[in-house]
């Protein structure tokens, strides 16, 4: 049996462990580490049924009044991101806020979910769906709002002014630190240019 299931972006970076112990005096107490998450904001863009058309693409992105030029070529892009092992290929933005890994602009790949059955037992194991992608934008700014428009070879492809709603993370639970803050927003273009 086969799903289709988008990557999502890690929120957070490292899992934090909220050990409780019972006190002398009978009530639960914690003790939490020290590893945390990240505060983001962004969106995800996907093109009509995750496939980008051909051709030169120009991003103009702005988090509040952080502003940022991206471009990337389909299907230079695309094609350079089809090897089984990579599943995110960088959008180059000037200035560059990209760590690599959580912030910047991506092309992610689509992937398809697979369930293996073996008598009672059963696993799941993930695969790339060559030619599908959608576009990530994240950054460490906690914006109130962001803007982007994207034009495909010139011509206008897409556009969106929103508002950021953030929510609150704390992987150690509600009575442990850190608290951190990420908003997502998914986006469509509802038709091909």
């Amino acid at each position: 049996m086969a799903r289709v299931s988008r990557r999502l972006g890690a929120l957070a970076l490292g899992l934090c462990v909220c050990a409780c112990h019972e006190s002398q005096s009978g009530k639960m107490s914690h003790s939490c580490t020290e590893k945390g998450c990240l505060d983001s904001a962004g969106f995800r863009l996907h093109p009509p049924d995750d496939v980008w058309p051909d051709g030169v693409y120009a991003l103009d992105v702005a988090f509040d009044d952080d502003a940022y030029s991206c471009a990337f070529t389909v299907p230079d892009a695309i094609d350079a991101a089809t090897d089984l092992d990579a599943y995110t290929f960088p959008v180059h933005c000037s200035p560059d806020f990209s760590d690599g890994f959580i912030f910047g602009a991506f092309l992610d790949a689509v992937m398809a979910s697979i369930t293996h059955r073996d008598g009672s037992s059963k696993r799941e194991t993930w695969t790339q769906i060559p030619g599908f992608y959608y576009l990530t934008v994240r950054t460490r700014k906690l914006a109130q709002s962001f803007s982007v428009t994207v034009t495909l070879d010139a011509e206008p492809y897409f556009h969106a002014s929103e508002p950021l709603y953030y929510e609150k993370n704390q992987p150690n639970g509600a009575d442990c630190e850190p608290t951190c803050h990420n908003a997502q927003t998914e986006l469509y273009v509802t038709a091909p240019p």
